[in-house]
């Protein structure tokens, strides 16, 4: 079980049906997050309890990458820690991110 999995069933958010999407969480395109890792920040496209969709141009990223650093929840109470995978990388400069894992704080923050 995954640190998202156990996160939310000690939430009380587990089992939720999705809709025929294969994605696991829906997508969100507001409010923001902003993620700081390697001395950068990024703003999110879209962010789900899943992952985030970041737009990186010319960075230098590997698909499976681990990312390590800090995350808040632009103009509201949410910021933690996360640790990350790139996942997908793609030509247009956006890089999609796994979150591996989340302050509890900031994992339940993006559940409301």
């Amino acid at each position: 079980m995954t640190v998202v999995e156990r996160l939310k069933n000690a939430l009380g958010l587990g089992d939720r049906s999705e809709a025929a999407d294969r994605r696991q969480h829906p997508r969100v395109q507001g409010p923001l997050l902003t993620l700081k890792f390697d001395g950068e920040k990024y703003k999110s496209l879209d962010w789900s309890l899943g992952g985030c969709r970041i737009r990186a141009p010319g960075g230098h990223f590997q698909l499976r990458q681990q990312l390590r650093g800090r995350i808040k929840i632009v103009g509201a109470d949410g910021r933690g820690e996360f640790v990350a995978e790139i996942v997908r990388i793609d030509a247009d400069g956006h890089v999609s991110l796994r979150w591996l894992e989340l302050s509890p704080h900031i994992f339940a923050a993006m559940g409301r």
